[in-house]
């Protein structure tokens, strides 16, 4: 934690307190977050179908020769493509609309859903070009960073360097991480473009590091969640049809619930950082959406 040491920053994160909210507010809001996950889930289904149904029938699945020629064909690699850029573009629009849904929630806005898909549709560009732009200078740092270390290791031919750079490249990407972590909220809440990349960085410094535990504490939740959703399902679909059917909306309602709790995370880590490092609540700043 010796970020957070070397800033002076004494004001605790508030780690448990966000893991619980998240997830209560994700129970709270249930059908509202439904309707905007569902709906964005389905669009991707449908993407994927109309892009690549035709091209991949379920025998070719179990077909490796047949797949591997399929995959190996230009025309299936640009509809790849476009499905991923569709799909990224679809996920950004449900999570604009979703951190909408969690600040209603968490500062009693209108809390309709027209509201929270029209904050989707008006921040979904913006966030997907947001979420370009960190990737691709992601893969290139970290592109470079091996690199470096890949050539290191093959000049002194020391093995042990390959071990170090693997160290180092999970370090680093653990504090990135922590960096960039509300990113997304600033995005949606702040109204901007890639600036929210440094505005991230900004709000974070002397929290890197407290908010990788936050991921890690919340991911040791998820674990245990998904243990109990997994035995829940299993036992249903013992009771034949009707079981797989209950397993099914069991799987949804898990979905739901995760895709809000993981929002309101990183919704509740940016309105704590920004009452930290400015003295600002949640509800002042809403009228960003007026």
């Amino acid at each position: 934690m010796s970020d957070t040491t070397a800033s002076g920053a004494t004001q605790s994160l508030g780690i448990g307190s966000i893991i619980s909210e998240s997830f209560s507010l994700s129970f709270a809001n249930f059908f509202k977050l439904l309707a905007v996950i569902i709906i964005p889930y389905i669009l991707m289904g449908v993407a994927g179908f109309l892009l690549l149904g035709s091209m991949l029938s379920p025998d070719m699945l179990s077909d490796q020769v047949a797949l591997e020629q399929v995959m190996a064909d230009p025309t299936f690699l640009v509809m790849y493509f476009l499905f991923l850029v569709i799909m990224v573009f679809i996920s950004s629009f449900m999570i604009a609309a979703a951190t909408k849904v969690i600040f209603d929630a968490k500062t009693g806005g209108s809390g309709s859903l027209g509201a929270a898909f029209s904050v989707g549709f008006s921040r979904a560009v913006q966030l997907f070009v947001t979420m370009l732009v960190l990737y691709i200078g992601i893969v290139i740092v970290f592109a470079i960073f091996g690199a470096i270390f890949g050539v290191l290791a093959g000049a002194t031919g020391v093995g042990a360097i390959g071990i170090v750079a693997m160290i180092a490249i999970v370090v680093a990407a653990l504090w990135v991480m922590g960096a960039i972590m509300p990113f997304t909220a600033v995005v949606v809440l702040e109204n901007r473009w890639v600036s929210a990349i440094g505005r991230s960085f900004s709000l974070t410094k002397g929290y890197r590091w407290w908010n990788v535990l936050l991921v890690v504490l919340f991911s040791l939740v998820l674990i245990v969640f998904y243990i109990v959703v997994a035995l829940v399902g299993g036992v249903a679909t013992m009771l034949g049809t009707v079981g797989f059917v209950l397993a099914a909306i069991v799987a949804v309602v898990a979905m739901v619930i995760i895709v809000g709790a993981m929002t309101g995370m990183y919704t509740l880590d940016y309105a704590r950082l920004r009452e930290i490092k400015e003295g600002t609540s949640l509800g002042a700043i809403g009228d960003v959406f007026d």
